[in-house]
């Protein structure tokens, strides 16, 4: 089901509960679950529960027509046959939902320490989300459908460009960044809208931010 043109919009959606099942892992190795969960109905909030086999991660609490992305590392006694099944159950809300699975190998390398590629993606395409409403800190998520010199940067109202984040050749895959509400000069931004802008190859997108002191 397509909510919109942005692939967080894309929605598998089931009465009860979504089962998905993943292959060809190797249980010496470190993996990490990321989640996108995204709804637009009638209710107010929607309540899932997601299991990795029949080990539940907690309850993610989703608002009408914003996305969650949730983060986990998996335990390796779950993958120790090689695959991992997971498992989005309907705690409230009309449906059971998911947008994307995101599953993250670390490999160590000689150089620059662990290094993360994507196992599975189910959907690639231009992506940039963060929480509209910080306090001091906020984690920005972004992916890209294919390798792209990017720049992720900060702007403030007027348009004038506060803080580089990223800048670069990066490969196609799910990222994050954190981003500490300060400026390139290392000083505190103070409350109000700004906006995180995201340049690739391919286009680009802009998410509006409030900081709140």
């Amino acid at each position: 089901i397509s909510y919109g043109t942005e692939w967080y919009k894309n929605v598998d959606v089931h009465p009860e509960e979504l089962i998905y099942h993943f292959e060809n892992f190797d249980p010496d190795n470190i993996y990490t679950l990321e989640l996108v969960f995204y709804y637009e109905g009638n209710s107010p909030q929607w309540k899932m529960m997601p299991f990795v086999d029949q080990v539940s991660l907690g309850i993610v609490h989703l608002e009408n027509r914003d996305s969650v992305v949730f983060y986990k590392r998996i335990p390796k006694n779950v993958y120790a046959d090689g695959k991992i099944d997971i498992k989005i159950r309907r705690i409230s809300g009309d449906f059971a939902v998911l947008s994307g699975i995101f599953i993250r190998e670390f490999i160590d390398k000689t150089e620059g320490g662990p290094q993360s590629v994507y196992t599975s993606k189910p959907s690639r395409k231009l992506f940039l989300q963060t929480q509209s409403l910080f306090k001091g800190e906020t984690e920005i998520y972004y992916q890209l459908p294919e390798p792209s010199y990017i720049e992720l940067s900060f702007y403030d109202a007027s348009g004038r460009k506060i803080r580089i984040l990223e800048k670069g050749e990066r490969g196609a895959g799910f990222y994050s960044v954190k981003w500490d509400g300060k400026g390139d000069d290392g000083k505190e931004l103070t409350s109000g809208v700004y906006f995180i802008v995201l340049k690739t190859e391919n286009g680009v997108l802009k998410n509006k931010l409030i900081l709140e002191k």
